[in-house]
C-alpha cells in the first residue's frame, strides 16, 4: 500500500486505530486534502467509539 500511494498511505496508517483495510478503503474514496483528512478523523472516532467491544 505504501508503495503504491506514498505519502497518503503513511499519513492515513499513522492514525490511531487505522489498519491496513480501513486505509485502503479511504485510499479508494477520497484523493483530495480537506475531504481525505475528514475520513482520517471519521475513522479514529470510529475507532475511539468502538476499541473498547474488541477485547
Amino acid at each position: 500500500m505504501v508503495l503504491s500511494s506514498g505519502k497518503k498511505a503513511i499519513l492515513i496508517l499513522s492514525a490511531r486505530g487505522v489498519g491496513p483495510e480501513t486505509a485502503s478503503r479511504i485510499l479508494a474514496t477520497y484523493t483530495s486534502g480537506d475531504a481525505l483528512m475528514r475520513e482520517i478523523l471519521k475513522a479514529e472516532r470510529n475507532f475511539v467509539k468502538t476499541h473498547r467491544f474488541w477485547k
